[in-house]
């Protein structure tokens, strides 16, 4: 039997939910210390380091940013207790990273040889395409539990169990946030087994567009971010990929992040022989999805909500990565790219899987399709969890029409045709 469908109403009320009220309470009973300074202090006192790592300047500039951002006042306190926890995780993190470099230098050595990197708009397929290849137990990819703590924990390892602590930390952060947000497996499922975004690697390295995502808008970080080259970051993200092969050795890796179509130049500097999977979808269902979702995420992260504002920014947010992509695209070699469009993909999974590995050259072998074929049973669409339906002429106040409008060029250039009437 499917799912029953989900639909938003009074997007612009803030109306919380109890387990939504508790927690909002509580920060405000609570609030936290949301400064650099405090942040580094928690981090450090979290991983028993003193070291940063390098470039501390650079490091503190950017997480100033975040937190100037934080405190702006449309941020609720509980926006800022949240934030002071990532921030204080991210940096951990980091720190851990290289701390364990400095014991093990060889690690840099690793090769991270032709990795697969799906690119493409949010919500655009690309997490249920990710997941699809890395359903081929053959290619290296991360899991939202090794993401989430990339240097294992001290005294880490299997448990008697034979489960990794870091899995099991996972399904409780999944349990609280499913808690707080019960929309999140229909619009982003992240159980410890998912694989999940290079974001959470960038992040780690304060930087990329994680702040626009948690704060549902963050022109000021948008700004700076923009204005900085990110290939340190690229290196940042090349490294814990060595890091986490070397734990966990295999050949190939398989990734995802919508934001490396606007970071391309950076991405080839670092993995020159990557090849990047892009996912083509109508982009008014990709931003109808994000503005509803972050609408309603700003009931409990901002004092008032603005509809509009978000269809604004996450308008322009995607318009930004697809004429980024498409001003860059000169620079990818035909032999490393790979188009996959959104219909034909949803209809059919394995042309995806197909494109991909004429791209690579690689055989679907027996247990490979037996791997897939049970992941595409597992997942279909509305069958599991639930369909989210859209309306951005009630929610928004704005007819599909005038939302593709800007997209006039890439929609052209890659026929998609119009999923949202």
């Amino acid at each position: 039997m499917s799912a029953p469908d989900l639909e938003f109403h009074n997007l612009g009320d803030r109306e919380l939910t109890p387990a939504q009220q508790m927690a909002t309470d509580y920060a405000n009973a609570n609030p936290v210390p949301f400064n650099v300074d405090a942040i580094k202090g928690a981090a450090q006192a979290a991983t028993g380091l003193t070291d940063f790592g390098p470039d501390v300047d650079a490091l503190t500039e950017r997480m100033q940013v975040w937190v100037d951002v934080g405190n702006e006042p449309i941020r609720s306190n509980l926006a800022r207790m949240a934030m002071f926890g990532l921030m204080t995780k991210y940096l951990s993190n980091r720190m851990r990273v290289y701390d364990f470099v400095a014991k093990h230098p060889e690690v840099r050595e690793i090769e991270i040889t032709k990795p697969v990197m799906v690119i493409g708009l949010p919500r655009s397929g690309t997490s249920h395409l990710v997941n699809l290849l890395a359903a081929d137990s053959r290619f290296r990819a991360a899991p939202i539990w090794e993401l989430d703590s990339p240097v294992p924990l001290p005294g880490g390892g299997a448990g008697p169990d034979g489960i990794d602590p870091r899995y099991k930390l996972q399904e409780q952060t999944w349990e609280m946030m499913v808690a707080s947000n019960p929309y999140m497996p229909s619009w982003h499922p992240m159980q410890p087994w998912r694989i999940e975004e290079d974001i959470e690697l960038h992040a780690q390295d304060f930087s990329g567009y994680y702040p626009e995502q948690l704060f549902q808008h963050a022109e000021q970080w948008r700004d700076y971010y923009l204005a900085h080259d990110q290939t340190p970051h690229y290196e940042y993200q090349k490294l814990v990929m060595q890091i986490m092969t070397h734990f966990r050795p295999k050949d190939q890796w398989v990734t995802k992040y919508p934001a490396h179509v606007e970071n391309i130049p950076a991405l080839l500097n670092v993995f020159p022989d990557a090849v990047l999977v892009e996912t083509h979808r109508d982009p008014v269902a990709s931003v109808q999805s994000m503005a509803t979702m972050h609408t309603y995420m700003a009931q409990e992260w901002q004092t008032e909500v603005d509809p509009k504002r978000h269809m604004d920014y996450w308008t322009e947010l995607c318009l930004r990565l697809k004429t980024a992509g498409m001003r860059d695209r000169h620079l990818v070699e035909p032999d490393q790219i790979v188009d996959i469009p959104f219909k034909e993909f949803m209809a059919d999974n394995w042309t995806a899987v197909h494109a991909v590995y004429d791209k690579l050259g690689i055989e679907v072998t027996d247990e490979a399709r037996q791997e897939i074929d049970t992941f595409i049973e597992d997942h279909k669409l509305g069958e599991k969890v639930s369909r989210v339906l859209y309306d951005v002429r009630r929610d928004f106040d704005i007819t599909p029409e005038e939302i593709r409008a800007p997209f006039a060029e890439y929609v052209e250039k890659f026929d998609i045709p119009a999923e949202v009437k």
